[in-house]
């Protein structure tokens, strides 16, 4: 219980900090690095990944096999790593773009982690709501 109210307010510290972050650089009133402002979300990120990993390590420690019964399968686990890479490279490309923006780095370049982020993300749903029962 202890472990989802420390995620559910570092979400929001993060969200806030970040949110807080742009609407200053967008007003011109810092003139910080994108990299900077975006920092919350790469430190909630951070966070993230910890957690699964840990969450990961100690259901392989403690040989549990992973079942439907509220467990996360082995697949899940590692989709949300990839989710959290995903959006990383997203965050990386964006903020590539916004500081420098470099002539290679196109639009439709700069979206393909979160179009992957987004059909991943489908097809889990998808396979919660097609489950055979």
């Amino acid at each position: 219980m202890a472990a989802i109210i420390l995620r559910s307010l570092l979400t929001w510290l993060f969200t806030l900090l970040f949110l807080v972050f742009v609407l200053l650089r967008v007003d011109n009133q810092i003139s910080w690095s994108w990299f900077i402002v975006f920092l919350p979300m790469w430190l909630y990120d951070i966070a993230s990944l910890i957690f699964i990993s840990v969450r990961l390590g100690m259901s392989q420690r403690a040989g549990i096999r992973q079942t439907e019964s509220g467990r996360f399968s082995k697949i899940s686990q590692v989709w949300s790593v990839t989710e959290c890479l995903l959006k990383m490279a997203f965050q990386t490309l964006i903020c590539t773009y916004l500081e420098y923006s470099p002539p290679y780095l196109r639009p439709v370049i700069l979206l393909i982690p979160l179009w992957l982020l987004m059909a991943g993300t489908l097809v889990k749903m998808g396979s919660f709501v097609f489950r055979e029962r």
